[in-house]
């Protein structure tokens, strides 16, 4: 069941989440962010990870 504690697609999402972003922040350090407050001007919704490479904005959404 998607909404069922620990099992629950929140949970999931949550989980692999952090570790996306905890590998991403292992290699790039400070110019990954998770779920950004500044996304207004470049999306209408917030992103679970942006990430600045070489001047780039990669913004990343899980579908877990």
């Amino acid at each position: 069941m998607a909404s069922d504690g620990e099992a629950g697609h929140a949970t999931r999402h949550f989980m692999i989440n952090n570790s996306i972003y905890d590998a991403l922040r292992r290699v790039y350090g400070g110019q990954v962010r998770r779920e950004p407050d500044n996304y207004r001007g470049y999306s209408d919704h917030r992103p679970d990870l942006a990430l600045l490479l070489e001047g780039t904005l990669k913004v990343f959404d899980l579908n877990s």
